[in-house]
């Protein structure tokens, strides 16, 4: 997966969305370089019928919100789940965060 970031100091709610997991080709007005960052997240129809796991496991990402609706911690969740690391876990944490406050103008 490549994540584009803008050169500069200013990160727009549409960038920031933009960035979690997708991949935009520019935006007009901002220089931008490219940097290839792993997805936390694999979708494929070979690993658990198709659900979305955490990357190089078949975990599947839903356990991960099953456990803090369920009121666990992170720390729990990464014991139970051994094979994800805590960044791949903060990560997909803080996508869905951002999809959250995501506001189209």
């Amino acid at each position: 997966m490549l994540i584009i970031r803008p050169v500069g100091d200013q990160l727009t709610r549409a960038q920031k969305y933009l960035t979690g997991f997708n991949c935009v080709e520019g935006i007009v007005g901002i220089n931008f370089y490219i940097c290839p960052v792993p997805s936390p997240i694999t979708i494929s129809p070979n690993i658990q019928s198709g659900e979305p796991v955490f990357t190089n496991t078949r975990v599947p990402v839903k356990n991960l919100f099953d456990y803090i609706k369920a009121g666990y911690c992170l720390s729990d969740f990464l014991d139970d789940f051994p094979s994800v690391s805590k960044e791949q876990a903060i990560q997909v944490i803080e996508h869905f965060e951002n999809l959250l406050q995501f506001q189209p103008a």
